[in-house]
C-alpha cells in the first residue's frame, strides 16, 4: 500500500472546565484536506506535513486490510512521497460537532502519468490545529479481486509466494534468489514456487535451466487452479500455444497483473503483435500504475516503437517505483544506450551491479560499452 495517511477515532475526555472546541468551518476542513496532500511529495520535504495532520491515535483503512490500524506518526520515510506533483479534489465537507467528515480525490502526477485514488476521512481539532483522526483510501487496485491465487493453506508458504509473486512482477532478481527452496520447505506443491527460477535463467540466457524450471512447475499444476497452470505453460512451447495459454490465463483472473504482463510479452514476443501488447498495458496501469515492472515492460515496448519521450517516462518511473532494483536501472541503461549516451549508460548498468553484484546481465554490458568506445 502506499503511504498509510491516516486518521482515527479517539474520543476524548474532556473536564468540566476544559473551553470548548471552536467550531469546524467546512472551508478550513476542505483547505486543510488540500494542504495537507498538496504537501506529501518532495520526498523528505513531506515528513513535516505528515506529522504536524495526524496525531498518535489517528487510525486508518484501506480497500483489503482486515481491520483498521493505528498509524506510527513517527514510522515515516520520505522515499514514501515520491511523486512529481498531485491535485487534491475535495468534494463534500459536513460537519457535524466537533467532526468533520471529508470525502474527495487525489491525482497524482509522475513524468507527466497520472492516477488517482478516492479518500474519506474525519478531521477534528487538536489545539490549534486540524487533525486527521480517522482515513480511509480506495484506489482501483486495491479492489481486484480476480487474481490466479497463491495455491496453499500453509500460512509461512503463502507468505514467501507472496513475497515471491511481487519481486517477479518487478524483476527484483536479489529478491528471488533462494525462494523456491524456501517455499516447497513449506509445501512442497506449490507450482508457482518456481517462477523465480524461471526468471533468472531467462535473464541468464540459460536455455536448459530455463526449460527446466517450467517442466517443474508444470509438473506441480493441478486443476483447481487453472489460471496459474495456463499462465506456466504459456511460458515454454512444449505446453502449447504460449499466445493462447497466456490468453487463458489472463481470462480466467483479469486483474492480475502478473498474467497481464505475461500476457503483453507473449503478444509482443511470440504473436509479433507490440500494438496488441501495449494495449494490455495500458489496461494493466489503469489499475496498478504503481507497478514498476509494468512500467518496465512498458518501456521496452515504447522503445521498440521508437516512442522515445513515452519509452523515458515508464523507464524512470521503474526507477522511482523500484530504486533497489538492479533491474530497474539496467533497462534505463538499455534506454540510454539506444539514445547513444554511453556514459550515462555505463553509469545505471554500474549503479545495477552496485545493487546487485551478481546482475551478469549488466556486467556483460559494461564489458560492451567498453570495447565499443575502445574501438572508436
Amino acid at each position: 500500500m502506499k503511504y498509510l495517511f491516516s486518521i482515527a477515532v479517539v474520543i476524548g475526555l474532556i473536564g468540566c472546565s476544559a473551553p470548548a472546541p471552536a467550531p469546524l468551518n467546512p472551508d478550513d476542513v476542505s483547505q486543510f484536506a488540500k494542504d495537507f496532500h498538496t504537501g506529501l511529495t518532495g520526498f523528505d520535504d513531506a515528513i513535516p506535513v505528515w506529522k504536524d495532520g495526524l496525531i498518535s491515535t489517528s487510525t486508518y483503512f484501506n480497500a483489503g486490510m482486515e481491520a483498521p490500524q493505528q498509524v506510527d506518526v513517527d514510522n515515516v520515510d520520505g522515499s514514501w512521497f515520491w511523486e512529481d506533483s498531485l491535485v487534491t479534489d475535495v468534494k463534500s465537507v459536513e460537519v457535524y460537532g466537533d467532526a468533520a467528515s471529508v470525502y474527495g480525490t487525489v491525482t497524482y502526477y509522475d513524468f507527466g502519468m497520472g492516477w488517482s485514488k478516492n479518500f474519506h476521512g474525519i478531521v477534528k481539532r487538536e489545539g490549534d490545529r486540524l487533525v486527521w483522526h480517522r482515513w480511509m483510501e480506495c484506489r482501483d487496485g486495491a479492489l481486484a479481486r480476480d487474481w490466479m491465487g497463491i495455491q496453499t493453506e500453509n500460512d509461512k508458504a503463502k507468505a514467501l509466494m507472496t513475497r515471491l509473486y511481487w519481486a517477479s512482477l518487478d524483476a527484483d532478481r536479489k529478491g528471488m534468489v533462494g525462494m523456491r527452496d524456501s517455499i516447497l520447505a513449506e509445501d512442497p506443491g506449490m507450482a508457482l514456487a518456481h517462477i523465480g527460477e524461471i526468471y533468472m535463467a531467462f535473464l541468464a540466457g540459460n536455455g536448459e535451466a530455463y526449460q527446466a524450471a517450467v517442466q517443474a512447475a508444470v509438473d506441480l499444476c493441478d486443476d483447481e487452479h487453472p489460471a496459474a497452470c495456463a499462465y506456466l505453460k504459456s511460458l515454454h512451447s512444449d505446453h502449447g500455444d504460449r499466445v493462447a495459454n497466456a490468453t487463458l490465463a489472463r481470462a480466467m483472473a483479469p486483474d492480475d497483473p502478473l498474467l497481464c504482463v505475461n500476457l503483453a510479452w507473449r503478444m509482443a514476443y511470440v504473436g509479433d503483435d507490440v500494438d496488441g501488447a501495449i494495449l494490455v498495458l495500458e489496461q494493466a496501469l489503469e489499475r496498478w500504475p504503481t507497478m514498476g515492472g509494468i512500467h518496465n515492460f512498458m518501456g521496452y515496448l515504447q522503445m521498440s516503437k521508437d516512442n522515445t519521450e513515452q519509452a523515458e517516462k515508464h523507464f524512470r518511473m521503474y526507477e522511482r517505483l523500484c530504486p533497489e532494483v538492479a533491474n530497474a536501472h539496467d533497462s534505463m541503461g538499455d534506454f540510454l544506450r539506444k539514445m547513444g549516451r554511453l556514459d550515462d549508460a555505463k553509469a545505471c548498468y554500474e549503479k545495477a551491479l552496485e545493487l546487485d553484484p551478481d546482475f551478469s546481465a549488466s556486467a556483460q554490458k559494461i564489458q560492451e560499452i567498453e570495447e565499443e568506445q575502445a574501438g572508436a
